[in-house]
């Protein structure tokens, strides 16, 4: 069993999101959830190919600035 942290929880809740509106749209999305490797979502359409990688809140403050 794989624990997962504060910002893997809200890096899914932001993909989930990012499924229905992507699905709603139009698309096939699949996800990679909680601490899956590879691209976070892949989402295919009409020919065309997304990779969409979400990004985690960062580790210290440093990694918070942008």
């Amino acid at each position: 069993m794989t624990l997962q942290t504060k910002d893997d929880q809200s890096k899914d809740k932001l993909k989930q999101y990012l499924e229905n509106w992507l699905r709603q749209e139009g698309w096939e999305a699949e996800m990679a959830w909680g601490r899956s490797h590879g691209t976070g979502i892949r989402a295919f359409r009409a020919g065309k190919r997304w990779m969409i990688e979400v990004k985690g809140i960062g580790s210290c403050p440093e990694m918070r600035v942008n």
